[in-house]
C-alpha cells in the first residue's frame, strides 16, 4: 500500500488490495471501510407481497350482500388465505319480479344491457314485446340474465375482475380449496379460457363423468366436454351459475350472437314468453363459437345449503341433495366450506323434516285426522261390484295406482258425465297414504 501510494498508481483495486487495505487499517487501530451494496445492508429481506383476487359478486343487496361481505371478510382472517388478499365489489341485479308490463320498463330496469348490446330498433321492441308475454314464472329467469350479462361487462371494463359469484356462492375455506382457487385465477389469466367454471352443479351421472376427467387431469383447470342427450345431439352437462369467469372474446361474441338474432334466447309456448336461462345459454353460445370451456380441477365454491331461490323455488332441495353428492364424490364435507350457523344448520334441519314426512305419510288415518280427510275404505273391483251400489261395469279403464289389483273399478260418474259429456266412467285408486280414493 504504501509503494502504491509514492508511485501513484492509478488503477482498480484488487481483493487482495482491499483485504492489504483492511488489514492494514485494523493494525493501525483504524475501522476498516469497506463498501457494502444496499442490498445486502438492509437489515431484513421484504416480504412477497400477497396475491390479490378480485371478485365481483351479483346481488340485489339486503341480507345476502351483507352475508357475502362477511364471508369475506372472515376468510381473509383464516389460515388457509394468509398470504392472498380478497377484493370484493359488487354489481346490481335487475328486479325483474315486478314484471314489464309498464311502457320502458325494460329500459329503465337495464338500460345499460341493452346499450351494450346495442340492439337494432326491431330487436329492441321484440324483446319488449316478449318481456310483455313473460310467463310469471319466467320473470326472474330474465332478470338473471339481464344481471349477468350486466356482471360480464362490469368484470371486464374498468377494474378487471378473476371471478363472477351470485351471493348464493359459497367459498371453500380448507386448504387445499384455497391453493385451488389461487391457482386456477393464475391459469386463468395466462390462458384466458372463454368460460371457466369455479363451481357447478349437473345431474349425477354428468357429475361423475366431469369428477373422472378432473381426477385424470394434472393441471388446475380441465377442458370441458359436452355430452350427447337421448336424441343423440350434442348437450351441456353442467348447470348453475353462481361462480364463473368469461373472456372478453366469449363476451364480445355473446352481444354479438344477441344482436344479430334479437330472438335467441326467447321462445314462444302457448302465447307466452319462455327465456333462456343463463345457465344454459352460455355453454350453449360458447358451444356454437367453437370456444373453450372449462372447470376447475376441484370445486372451489359451492351454493349455500337450502337457501331459497329467487327464480326456481321448487328446486331448492334437489340443488341440496345434488352438492350433497358432489361433495361426497370429492371427498368433502360442508365442514370444510364457509357457511352461516342457519346454513351450517340446514342440512339437520332438512333430514328432520324429511323423517317427519316420511312417517305422516306412512301413518293409517286415525281420530287424529279432520273429519273431512276421512274417507271411506278403498273397495277394489269385486268388492264395489258386490257391494250394493250401482256400479255399472261398462268403460272400465285400469287407474295408475300403486297397486293394479286394487285399481280395478268403475261407475256412472254424473260429475265426468256433466264436465266431460263424453265421458260416462272414472277408475278409483288409492292414494300413497292409502287413506284417500281418487277418481
Amino acid at each position: 500500500a504504501e509503494l502504491a501510494r509514492q508511485t501513484k498508481i492509478e488503477r482498480p483495486r484488487s481483493r487482495l488490495t482491499l483485504a492489504m487495505v483492511a488489514m492494514a487499517g485494523h493494525v493501525a487501530g483504524a475501522e476498516p471501510r469497506v463498501a457494502v451494496p444496499a442490498s445486502v445492508s438492509a437489515s431484513a429481506p421484504a416480504a412477497p407481497a400477497a396475491a390479490a383476487i378480485d371478485i365481483l359478486c351479483l346481488t340485489l343487496g339486503g341480507a345476502r350482500r351483507a352475508t357475502v361481505e362477511r364471508m369475506v371478510a372472515e376468510l381473509a382472517r383464516q389460515e388457509a388465505f394468509a398470504d392472498i388478499e380478497l377484493r370484493l365489489r359488487f354489481v346490481p341485479g335487475v328486479p325483474a319480479m315486478q314484471g314489464f308490463s309498464e311502457a320502458g320498463s325494460l329500459a329503465q330496469l337495464a338500460g345499460d344491457v341493452l346499450a351494450a348490446v346495442a340492439l337494432p330498433p326491431a330487436g329492441l321492441q321484440l324483446w319488449e314485446k316478449q318481456a310483455r308475454k313473460l310467463r310469471p314464472d319466467q320473470l326472474g329467469v330474465f332478470g338473471a340474465t339481464l344481471a349477468h350479462l350486466r356482471a360480464m361487462g362490469a368484470a371486464l371494463s374498468g377494474e378487471p375482475a378473476d371471478i363472477i359469484i351470485e351471493d348464493n356462492c359459497r367459498f371453500r375455506c380448507d386448504v387445499q380449496g384455497a391453493r385451488q382457487l389461487l391457482t386456477a385465477i393464475q391459469w386463468q389469466r395466462a390462458n384466458a379460457a372463454d368460460l371457466l367454471y369455479y363451481g357447478w352443479l349437473g345431474h349425477h351421472d354428468n357429475l361423475e363423468k366431469v369428477h373422472a376427467a378432473c381426477q385424470a387431469s394434472e393441471g388446475p383447470t380441465v377442458e370441458l366436454q359436452r355430452g350427447l342427450n337421448q336424441a343423440g345431439r350434442p348437450c351441456d352437462v353442467l348447470y348453475c351459475q353462481y361462480g364463473y369467469s368469461v373472456s372478453r372474446r366469449f363476451y364480445e361474441q355473446v352481444l354479438e350472437d344477441l344482436r344479430t338474432t334479437p330472438r335467441l334466447m326467447f321462445r314462444n309456448y302457448r302465447g307466452k314468453a319462455i327465456v333462456s336461462p343463463i345457465d344454459k345459454f352460455l355453454p350453449w353460445r360458447a358451444a356454437e363459437a367453437g370456444l373453450m370451456v372449462r372447470t376447475c380441477r376441484e370445486p372451489c365454491c359451492f351454493r349455500a345449503p337450502l337457501l331459497p331461490s329467487c327464480i326456481h323455488e321448487k328446486w331448492v332441495e334437489a340443488a341440496f341433495d345434488t352438492t350433497e353428492f358432489q361433495l361426497a364424490l370429492v371427498g368433502l364435507a360442508w365442514s370444510q366450506i364457509w357457511l352461516t350457523t342457519q346454513e351450517a344448520e340446514a342440512p339437520t334441519r332438512l333430514a328432520a323434516t324429511r323423517r317427519e314426512r316420511l312417517a305422516t305419510e306412512s301413518e293409517p288415518p286415525g281420530n287424529g285426522h279432520k273429519k273431512k280427510d276421512q274417507h271411506r275404505p278403498f273397495l277394489g273391483r269385486e268388492q264395489s261390484a258386490g257391494a250394493g251400489r250401482e256400479h255399472e261395469r261398462r268403460n272400465v279403464v285400469p287407474a295408475r295406482g300403486r297397486d293394479h289389483e286394487r285399481t280395478w273399478a268403475c261407475c256412472s260418474c254424473p260429475c265426468m258425465a256433466f264436465v266431460f259429456p263424453s265421458t260416462h266412467a272414472c277408475a278409483f285408486y288409492p292414494s300413497v297414504r292409502g287413506d284417500r280414493i281418487y277418481a
